[in-house]
């Protein structure tokens, strides 16, 4: 049976490829993937997210959220990009073979979204290293600095501090003395293996009586003990609030007077000025919108790496309404 090349189209023209051979998840998959490219080709968009069903593939996502811009659902091609981002945040879409307006939407999305998956993936790191997972945490460190540095991020300030601790962690896996090798045990009365090379046992001098050999010998010298090295941790030293407003709360009428609890999210600059803020967990509607105005206001002593003010975000508890 001869087998044709893969053609490759742009994304207005229809593929056809034939599968032969029993059916399998992977070739539905692909199957779901080429049917709905072709219905959007044809402008079928109904019929092509209906077809792409639960493929959650990269290019799937991204033929979803073109068939929701194509029938104008603005909303729901976001959450499809923020489905693609989320478990692929390196992908990327080149301007010249997609529409402009979803070039935009994408990129805004990946803008918002990366940060907090690159804290993640930063995170986790983190806990393998301490877990002496050193290779599983290599690999994780080098993809937040890959994402990092993706032009797409040059505009993400608050990733600055990572960048740092992630180098400092790579640096010190890096310089940290390989692992001693295990020393050689020979077990008396082991049966050597059959590959085993055969050695003649050599002959030797009579043994010298120990008090002779007391008087003549020298006095063994210990062997010094090997330097122990320790890897050096980067010293990073939290923010600390210096000044801060929490408005007041009053109840509504007709509303019980009791403790309402939630969090503010704020990210201090190198000044220790609050550069934005943002609510982790509400506490009341109206009175967030009051919380994170005042909190733009607060005043911190900057996060420190190595001596040296970093930004930093924080989140901070806040109750209010306790009689």
């Amino acid at each position: 049976m001869k087998s044709a090349k893969p053609l490759r189209f742009g994304i207005g023209a229809a593929i056809l490829i034939v599968v032969s051979g029993a059916d399998s998840a992977p070739a539905q998959v692909v199957d779901s993937l080429v049917k709905g490219k072709a219905l959007y080709a044809e402008a079928s968009y109904d019929d092509a997210l209906r077809v792409l069903g639960m493929n959650q593939g990269p290019e799937a996502h991204q033929y979803r959220a073109l068939c929701f811009l194509a029938l104008g659902k603005t909303q729901e091609a976001e959450g499809a990009l923020e489905a693609l981002v989320s478990v692929f945040p390196e992908y990327v879409l080149l301007e010249t073979d997609s529409p402009p307006k979803l070039v935009s939407l994408f990129t805004q999305t990946r803008r918002r979204l990366v940060p907090g998956i690159v804290r993640k993936i930063f995170s986790d790191a983190r806990d393998d290293y301490q877990a002496k997972e050193l290779e599983r945490a290599r690999g994780k460190f080098e993809r937040v600095l890959a994402l990092i540095h993706d032009p797409a991020m040059t505009a993400a300030a608050d990733l600055k501090d990572l960048q740092l601790l992630t180098t400092g962690y790579l640096e010190i896996m890096k310089n940290a003395p390989p692992p001693a090798p295990l020393p050689a045990t020979t077990v008396r009365g082991a049966a050597s293996p059959a590959s085993a090379p055969v050695v003649s046992t050599p002959s030797f001098p009579p043994a010298v009586p120990p008090a002779a050999a007391a008087a003549t010998s020298p006095a063994p010298v210990p062997a010094p003990a090997p330097a122990t090295v320790k890897p050096r941790v980067p010293s990073v030293v939290p923010a600390v609030i210096v000044r801060q407003t929490v408005p007041s709360y009053t109840p509504r009428p007709g509303q019980p007077v009791k403790a309402l609890s939630g969090s503010i999210k704020v990210v201090i600059g190198i000044d220790g000025k609050v550069k934005s803020a943002s609510m982790a967990r509400s506490v009341e509607p109206l009175y967030d919108i009051r919380l994170v105005a005042a909190a733009k206001s607060w005043i911190f002593k900057p996060a420190m790496l190595d001596g040296q003010p970093i930004e930093s975000e924080t989140v901070v508890p806040i109750t209010v309404g306790a009689p």
